[in-house]
């Protein structure tokens, strides 16, 4: 039985979050799965000019972020590679057969597809993933963006969770907030949030990996709003620039708010 599989995109954010777990849990293995090199078209068919170019700027943003970590522990990620998988292979019977051989006692995500039921009754209470934002208040995708769109930069965070069905519903094990500066952006700050994530990750699994188990909370699914990748627009990007130009994070960063997230 291994103690720890890393189911993650093949971004410098998702591999940055690999190798921490890596480094962490010797008895780890990773398994990456790859969405193409342009990150606009898995949200939207055919995405417009200033979308393209959005998301050409977070790719450039997160490689010079993570690019001397990344290079730093380019041996050690590889080492720990157990399979290179397409776009919504997590799912497929060939994944699962891995799995079950490799019997993992825990198995983290983060920007997978969707984990199907199937994959999750197979091991039952040993899927823990680790989403890019605060649930229950934002969740589904671009929710570290939305909260700036909303005036609301204290919602942006990272949860991990126990997986279940829905879309970032399970229990929610562990949740944590970066510490702005008044130069950040919304690209600067979709790094931070990863580094926020592994390091809550990893004292997740310590903690599952000691006891067993860890203290969990039921999400009250009646609060915050699921977000779909097709509602991100060129008004959103418009609105995010405008509102970071005219000081909403600058402002935060000098005086931010506290609200109730999940801490021990």
């Amino acid at each position: 039985m291994r103690d720890l599989i890393v189911a993650c995109g093949d971004k410098p954010r998702h591999m940055y979050f690999a190798a921490r777990l890596a480094e962490a849990f010797p008895d780890c293995g990773i398994i990456t799965e790859s969405f193409g090199t342009e990150m606009e078209k898995n949200r939207i068919k055919e995405p417009s000019k200033k979308i393209r170019e959005h998301f050409a700027e977070f790719s450039r943003t997160e490689k010079k972020f993570f690019a001397g970590y990344l290079d730093e522990k380019k041996d050690l990620i590889e080492k720990h590679i157990l399979a290179k998988i397409k776009g919504g292979e997590i799912n497929s019977s060939e994944t699962l057969e891995l799995l079950k051989k490799e019997n993992p006692k825990f198995i983290t995500t983060y920007s997978t597809a969707i984990i199907k039921p199937r994959m999750i009754s197979a091991f039952p209470k040993r899927w823990i993933n680790l989403h890019a934002g605060l649930s229950p208040y934002y969740r589904g995708s671009g929710t570290n963006l939305y909260p700036i769109l909303n005036k609301e930069p204290e919602y942006i965070g990272m949860t991990v969770h126990y997986l279940d069905a829905g879309i970032d519903t399970g229990e929610i094990i562990l949740q944590g907030r970066p510490e702005f500066s008044e130069k950040d952006n919304s690209h600067t700050i979709g790094c931070k949030t990863t580094v926020v994530g592994a390091d809550l990750m990893i004292r997740v699994i310590k903690r599952m990996l000691a006891e067993g188990t860890c203290p969990s909370v039921k999400q009250d699914k009646s609060r915050g709003k699921l977000y779909l990748k097709k509602d991100f627009s060129e008004e959103a990007v418009d609105n995010i620039r405008k509102l970071i130009s005219q000081g909403l994070i600058a402002g935060y960063a000098k005086n931010p708010k506290n609200i109730g997230i999940v801490e021990w």
